[in-house]
């Protein structure tokens, strides 16, 4: 599965869960630029959406 993370805090904040993570339908994959980052956290930004979010695999 794969869960979003918006971007509001630090990764530390994001790692001890205070971010709201929002489970994406598959077509929505569709819509997504992806690019790879060297903490193996994939980057994204949604067509629709000016902000950043955290794609985690889980």
């Amino acid at each position: 599965s794969y869960f979003i993370l918006e971007v509001n805090s630090h990764l530390e904040n994001i790692k001890k869960g205070l971010v709201m993570t929002i489970c994406f339908q598959l077509s929505v994959k569709a819509m997504i630029d992806i690019t790879c980052n060297s903490a193996k956290v994939y980057f994204f930004r949604l067509l629709l959406v000016e902000k950043r979010y955290f794609l985690v695999s889980l």
